[in-house]
C-alpha cells in the first residue's frame, strides 16, 4: 500500500521511503583537518609518543589543537554538510517483528555494488577518524577501502590500526590514560585494544525494551563500563545526537564532553517520531 510518506506493508509493520532528504549528519570537517595538521606539526617538532602510542602534547599545544577544532578557517565553526541532499533510504520496522530472539539488537548498514561491498557504517567516524589518522592520504585511503569492504564480524584484523587512532585521540586533550575502556593493567601496546575491538565490530547496539534514547554508546557503556544509569537507555544513534562530539570525547577523555568541533546540531529539524524522519531539502516535498 502506498502512503504519502513512503510504502507501507499490508500489515502495517514495515515502512520504506527512498528519495532526496536533507543530510542530518553534522561535522566541522575543516576544523578537524586543521587540528590534525597542528598535531602533526607538534609531533614533527619534538612532541613524543608514550609507550602506549599516546602523544604527549604540552598544555599549550593541546589548547591550540582544541581551539583549531572549534573553528573553521579561523572563524566560527561551520557544518561542512550544510545543504547536502543525498539520496536516502529510511525504514521503519515494528520492534515486535525483529526482537523475538531477545531485546538486544545489533544493526549496521552497507552500500553494495554489483561486484562488492563499497561502504559500511553504524556508529559515526570509526573508518574516517581512526584509520591512519595522521598518515598520508594514500595510507588512509587504502585502509578505509579495505575496512569498508569488510563485514563487522570479520573486522577484527583492523583492531590494531584502530587502537593507534584511539591512542592518538587520547592525547589531544593533553592527558594520556583516560580514554573510555582503556586497560591500564595491560602491556602498553595493548591498553587501547578493548575499545579498538569494540569499534572494529561496527554495529549499533540497541536496547529494544526502552523507548528512551538519549546517549550514543549507552548500551556499551552500561555493559562494559559499569554505568548503571544508562541501563534503561536504548542507546543506538539517534539522528539528533551530537554523535561526533560525544564519540570523540569518549575516546579522548572517557566522558561525553570536552571534544567540541563547534557544531552541535543540523540546520534542519529532523523528527524521531514522524516517518521518514529526515527533513525534506528546501523546495522538495515528502516524496514517496
Amino acid at each position: 500500500m502506498r502512503v504519502g510518506r513512503g510504502i507501507e506493508s499490508n500489515g502495517g509493520h514495515f515502512r520504506l521511503f527512498a528519495g532526496l532528504r536533507d543530510d542530518p549528519f553534522f561535522n566541522n570537517v575543516r576544523g578537524t583537518r586543521a587540528a590534525y595538521d597542528l598535531a602533526k606539526k607538534a609531533l614533527a617538532g619534538g612532541a613524543r609518543y608514550d609507550a602506549s602510542g599516546c602523544p604527549v602534547f604540552s598544555s599549550a599545544q593541546s589548547v591550540a589543537i582544541l581551539d583549531q577544532w572549534r573553528h573553521t578557517e579561523g572563524g566560527p565553526a561551520s557544518n561542512l554538510l550544510r545543504g547536502w541532499t543525498p539520496s536516502a533510504i529510511t525504514v521503519s520496522i515494528d520492534i515486535a517483528s525483529i526482537n523475538k530472539g531477545g531485546s538486544l539488537l545489533a544493526v549496521w548498514g552497507a552500500t553494495v555494488g554489483p561486484r562488492e561491498q563499497i561502504d559500511r557504517a553504524a556508529r559515526p567516524l570509526t573508518g574516517n577518524a581512526l584509520l591512519a589518522t595522521l598518515g598520508t592520504d594514500a595510507e588512509s585511503d587504502a585502509l578505509k577501502i579495505r575496512y569498508n569492504r569488510t563485514a563487522p564480524a570479520k573486522a577484527a584484523s583492523f583492531a590494531g590500526d584502530i587502537a593507534k587512532g584511539v591512542a592518538l585521540y587520547d592525547g589531544f586533550d593533553g592527558h594520556c590514560g583516560d580514554s573510555l575502556l582503556i586497560d591500564p593493567k595491560a602491556p602498553p601496546a595493548r591498553r587501547y585494544w578493548p575499545m579498538a575491538r569494540l569499534l572494529a565490530d561496527d554495529r549499533l547496539w540497541l536496547n529494544s525494551r526502552s523507548g528512551r534514547c538519549t546517549q550514543l554508546f549507552a548500551v556499551e557503556r552500561a555493559a562494559l563500563n559499569g554505568e548503571a544509569a544508562l541501563a534503561g537507555d536504548c542507546g543506538g544513534r539517534s539522528i539528533n545526537y551530537d554523535s561526533v562530539n560525544i564519540y570523540r570525547s569518549l575516546i579522548t577523555n572517557g566522558t561525553t564532553r570536552g571534544m567540541d568541533d563547534g557544531v552541535h546540531a543540523d540546520e534542519k529539524v529532523h523528527s524521531t517520531v514522524d516517518f521518514p524522519f529526515l527533513a525534506a531539502p528546501d523546495g522538495i516535498g515528502q516524496g514517496r
